[in-house]
C-alpha cells in the first residue's frame, strides 16, 4: 500500500558536511567520484528504498529484473550529483555547467502579467538549483515553499547562499497558518510561489491515476494554485549529462481551474519528463497504492 513521505530526505548532514567538503578542496569531479562507493553501499544495505525502486523500475517502467537492479544503483548514483550540484553551485561554481531553457518565456509572460504566479515541480531531476539558472531570467524573487521538519541542512545551506538574494523560502509548520500569509503576500507582490507536488505527509491528499496507477497527491499545493487564481507553471530542471541541465517550463491548461484539473495536468507533465529521464525519479519510499 501507499505510504505517506516521513519528512526525512535522503542524505543526513554528515554526508553533506563531506561533499562540501570534498567539493571545496578537490573539486566536482572528485565528489562525483566517490559516488561510486555511496551508490554501491545504498544498493547494498538500503533495502526499503532499494525495494521501491525495484517496483518503479520493475512494475512502472516495466524493465526486466537485470535491468531493474541496475538501474536502482544508476538511480543512486544520478541522485548523489544532484545533490553535489545543489552545493556547488551556491559555493560559486556554476560555470562548470550549462543549461537550456525551454518555454522559458511563459516565465516572463507571467511576471509582465502583474499578478504572481505559482510555479509546481516534483522531486525528480534537480528543480532545487532552478533558482540559480534563472537569475537572468526572473525581476522578483521566487518563494520556495517547504515543510519545516527539522532536516534542513540542505535547506539552510541554500537559505545561507550569498549569491542568490533572489530566493527566498517559506516554512509550513505544523500547526500554523503562518505560510498561508506569507504565499497571499508574496503572490501580492507579483512573486513566483514554488510548490512540489508529488510528496504528503498524511493530510488531506487527492487519489489519481499516475503512469496508470493509483496514487496519493498532497490536496493542498493543488488547491491553493486554484484558490489563487493566478497562473500556474509546471517547471522542471532535468539533468542531461554530468553537467548540463535541461530546465523546462509548462503552463497548466488554464487560469482558475479546479484542483482535480490543476493535478491532471501537473501528473500529465510529471510523466512526460520521467519518460525521457526515467532514472531521475527520487522518491525513496512506496509512492503507489498497491497491496502489501
Amino acid at each position: 500500500m501507499a505510504e505517506q513521505w516521513t519528512g526525512r530526505s535522503k542524505g543526513t548532514s554528515l554526508g553533506f558536511k563531506i561533499f562540501i567538503f570534498t567539493i571545496k578542496r578537490f573539486g566536482i569531479k572528485a565528489a562525483y567520484s566517490v559516488l561510486f562507493f555511496v551508490a554501491a553501499y545504498y544498493f547494498l544495505f538500503s533495502f526499503k528504498s532499494s525495494k521501491v525502486l525495484f517496483f518503479y523500475f520493475h512494475k512502472i517502467r516495466n524493465y526486466g529484473v537485470l535491468k531493474s537492479l541496475g538501474s536502482i544503483y544508476k538511480n543512486y548514483f544520478i541522485f548523489g550529483q544532484t545533490l553535489i550540484d545543489r552545493f556547488a553551485i551556491p559555493m560559486g561554481l556554476q560555470d562548470s555547467f550549462t543549461f537550456d531553457f525551454y518555454q522559458n518565456e511563459i516565465i516572463k509572460k507571467t511576471e509582465d502579467n502583474g499578478k504572481g504566479g505559482v510555479m509546481i515541480s516534483a522531486h525528480i531531476g534537480n528543480f532545487e538549483v532552478t533558482g540559480h539558472f534563472l537569475n537572468a531570467e526572473l525581476d522578483n524573487p521566487m518563494n520556495m515553499v517547504t515543510l519545516d521538519t527539522g532536516d534542513d541542512t540542505l535547506d539552510q545551506f541554500l537559505a545561507d547562499d550569498s549569491s542568490n538574494k533572489r530566493i527566498k523560502f517559506i516554512k509550513i509548520k505544523k500547526g500554523s497558518i503562518a505560510h498561508m500569509i506569507e504565499i497571499g503576500a508574496a503572490v501580492k507582490k507579483n512573486e513566483l510561489v514554488c510548490f512540489t507536488g508529488d510528496r504528503h505527509m498524511g493530510g488531506k491528499t487527492y487519489t489519481a491515476n499516475f503512469f496508470g496507477k493509483p496514487a496519493q497527491f498532497p490536496a493542498g499545493v493543488f488547491d491553493i494554485a486554484s484558490k489563487l487564481k493566478v497562473p500556474v507553471l509546471f517547471v522542471f530542471a532535468m539533468k542531461d549529462t554530468a553537467t548540463h541541465y535541461q530546465f523546462s517550463c509548462h503552463e497548466a491548461s488554464g487560469v482558475g481551474l479546479k484542483p482535480e484539473e490543476i493535478l491532471g495536468d501537473f501528473i500529465l507533465n510529471v510523466e512526460k519528463q520521467l519518460n525521457h529521464y526515467p532514472y531521475q525519479w527520487f522518491n525513496y519510499y512506496q509512492f503507489w497504492n498497491t497491496p502489501n
